[in-house]
């Protein structure tokens, strides 16, 4: 079905024909807290 392996809670968008994800670990790094 073209889906892609499950690594954990994603946000992911289209910009400019770009995929960007963005994780929970760099929500984490970002805020610097613990990634639990």
């Amino acid at each position: 079905m073209g889906l892609s392996a499950f690594n954990g809670t994603v946000i992911k968008s289209m910009l400019a024909r770009l995929e960007i994800t963005i994780s929970i670990t760099h929500f984490a790094k970002l805020l610097d807290v613990k990634d639990q």
